[in-house]
């Protein structure tokens, strides 16, 4: 039955002089307005090129008062029968400008056109066909036959392993996470990223025009894809629309817009007491929910790890295509364009960067909270009473008490990090509980903002920390309406009034990204480049909240030896010693039958941990019976068919000699 939705409007607004972000239906209207216009259409008739094969990109043109609502059209021609990618084949020396108030081409200007020659379509442009694709990739299965070990509650309240959250979902950001806590105790009210800059670092146009606020000009949940199962998303998936609305104000939703799964994530922790050659080692995994948009020819992927011993993790994976520039003849002359990399003959991809901005509204054990930062004090070499190897060092805390004070940046040479606490609840030793923010890129914007067009609203990118005592409106680092904005707002007026930051509510807003220098390894679709940051627990909890984590062997895995043949391993426990088991494998592989007596293994799982029973010979205890929980939860399986769940050989494994009384 579909849910009954009392809906009533709680605050209404209208504002001027301000634009909101592209609209869906503008994108197809800017496409269509460039093909239609006869200059453009009478320039292509002359090169004998076809008009109807130009395709637009639509970006915000911030030079243009908020009056009209404008944006330039990036042009590409592109042959379907021809050509896989537009962005092979951008039309440089073209500029046009499109008024959506007035759904016309407002400015055309095409006399540089003659001055850079159309790249060729070429196959290093193209995707490689299925017969020159690798022969020699075998499947991996990713299977949980217990089903997984979250739950999700009124459809959006997710618990696993003593994390708890929401999950949300905005036009704007995308995906929201409130709520975080573990085991019940609060860590964060919020979590999101609220804001997406791309500079290019080109000075001729129209990459020096290229300057998006994806965020707050596009709008990474409404260009959120419908995630696909077993490609974007791999495993066990539990997936959440994304339900906003459109250009009217009506509801529509963008199915599968969030994929949540758990997986394994290395060792959690292990020693080996070289004593008696014991070691002791338990897994780690992660519960990672994530949403994947395409911004034009970008595409980008935010993954949200939560790990067992209390981590947080934001990891951003940038893929795609390049965006691309047509050489002209005078750079074809020069051998190239030093603001970029050269793809082919005609083509290069302009040098630029990436910044993101996450918003992280904390609550650490309540909402007065602190922010301190941490930096490494080396000990005087000549002190030789109190450094007389020369070897001190040690951490100092300092604390930020105002909004101008906590304008940072990361300090590779004093190894900085910063601390978010509630300096009014302590653990047992004594200490305040609170968690560590680790910035892993360091990043700085080389454009002038007091000086660049296009770049005088983006004047948050000065710091890489920002901290503001919490206001209901102050949520996104550029204001409200970045698209076309003359005015510098968000976080440098905010932070103007240097509010104090003592035991309050704070936000912490953190930019983060990756200068890029292209590379033709990253043509015509870019592996995917990483960055993020990290939170970890800094006397939150008393000890390491991942002892608990059983050190358990997983059944499923198996040996190869050189052959590429599989041996089975008994599961158990991940303590060692000489096992004790009794029970014999037994294995058709290629056509030979081999047995395996458990006990060479030299696998005691007695000697620390209670042992694991064996799998009795239903093949559902391997991971080959239903995927369906005991619980009825909704989840989704990548894994088609369950009987050659790891490897062709293992349709003929079959398990003997094991009662049935040990399950």
């Amino acid at each position: 039955m579909e849910p009954q939705l009392h809906c009533e409007v709680i605050r209404s607004q209208t504002l001027t002089d301000v634009q909101p972000s592209i609209l869906r239906p503008e994108y197809k209207l800017v496409n269509e307005l460039c093909r239609a216009y006869e200059p453009l259409r009478q320039a292509f008739f002359k090169r004998g090129l076809n008009p109807d094969f130009v395709v637009a990109d639509s970006w915000c043109s911030p030079e243009y008062l908020p009056s009209d609502r404008i944006c330039w059209a990036a042009l590409y021609y592109h042959d379907p029968s021809e050509d896989f990618l537009p962005y092979a084949r951008p039309l440089d020396g073209l500029s046009m400008r499109v008024s959506l108030t007035k759904k016309a081409v407002v400015f055309y200007d095409d006399s540089r056109f003659d001055d850079f020659p159309i790249p060729t379509s070429d196959t290093q442009s193209k995707l490689y066909p299925p017969e020159k694709q690798r022969k020699d990739m075998k499947p991996i299965m990713v299977t949980q036959p217990e089903g997984p070990s979250f739950r999700v509650e009124r459809d959006t309240h997710v618990y696993w392993q003593k994390w708890s959250m929401q999950v949300g979902f905005t036009g704007r950001e995308g995906l929201v996470l409130s709520g975080i806590c573990y085991e019940g105790r609060p860590i964060m009210h919020r979590l999101s990223m609220v804001e997406m800059v791309v500079p290019y670092g080109d000075t001729r146009a129209p990459q020096t025009w290229k300057n998006a606020f994806d965020a707050g000009e596009d709008g990474l949940g409404y260009n959120a894809n419908s995630l696909v199962l077993g490609c974007d998303c791999l495993g066990l998936i539990h997936y959440f629309d994304g339900h906003i609305v459109d250009e009217a104000g009506e509801p529509y939703t963008i199915t599968r817009a969030i994929c949540m799964h758990e997986e394994d994530a290395s060792i959690g922790w292990k020693h080996t007491d070289w004593r008696t050659n014991t070691p002791h080692v338990a897994r780690s995994r992660r519960l990672v929910v994530s949403f994947i948009c395409t911004i034009a020819n970008y595409e980008y992927g935010f993954y949200f790890h939560f790990y067992l011993n209390g981590n947080i993790e934001v990891d951003v994976k940038l893929t795609g295509v390049l965006n691309t520039g047509a050489m002209s003849l005078e750079d074809l002359a020069a051998g190239g364009r030093k603001y970029g990399t050269r793809l082919n003959r005609n083509l290069y991809a302009a040098v630029h960067q990436h910044f993101f901005v996450a918003r992280m509204d904390f609550a650490v054990d309540g909402v007065r909270n602190n922010v301190y930062e941490w930096n490494v004090a080396v000990e005087d070499y000549d002190d030789t009473e109190n450094n007389p190897f020369t070897n001190g060092f040690y951490y100092e805390q300092n604390l930020l008490k105002s909004e101008s004070e906590a304008k940072r940046h990361p300090c590779a040479d004093t190894s900085r990090f910063w601390q978010v606490g509630n300096p009014n609840v302590k653990n047992s030793i004594g200490s305040m509980v609170s968690y560590r923010f680790h910035p892993q890129t360091t990043i700085r914007p080389y454009a002038n903002l007091d000086r660049a067009v296009f770049l005088k609203r983006a004047k948050f990118l000065q710091h890489q920390l920002w901290v503001t005592p919490w206001q209901q409106f102050e949520r996104y680092p550029a204001g409200d309406f970045p698209n076309q904005s003359q005015i510098v707002g968000g976080l440098p007026a905010w932070t103007a009034q240097n509010r104090s930051l003592v035991e309050e509510d704070l936000v912490v807003w953190h930019v983060f990204g990756v200068t890029h220098l292209p590379r033709p390894e990253e043509w015509p679709i870019m592996p995917a480049e990483h960055c993020g940051f990290k939170l970890t627990p800094f006397g939150f909890f008393d000890h390491s909240p991942a002892m608990d984590v059983p050190n358990i062997r997983h059944k499923s895995h198996y040996t190869t030896n050189s052959a590429g043949q599989i041996t089975p391993k008994v599961p158990g426990s991940c303590c060692g010693g000489a096992s004790k088991a009794s029970s014999q494998v037994v294995q058709e592989v290629d056509g030979m039958d081999s047995e395996t007596d458990a006990s060479s293994t030299g696998d005691d799982d007695s000697s620390c941990c209670p042992r694991l029973p064996r799998p009795p010979g239903d093949r559902r205890r391997l991971g080959m019976g239903s995927k369906t929980p005991p619980d009825g939860r909704e989840c989704r399986s990548d894994s088609g068919a369950t009987d050659d769940l790891h490897h062709a050989a293992l349709s003929k494994l079959t398990m003997s000699t094991i009662p049935e009384d040990t399950a």
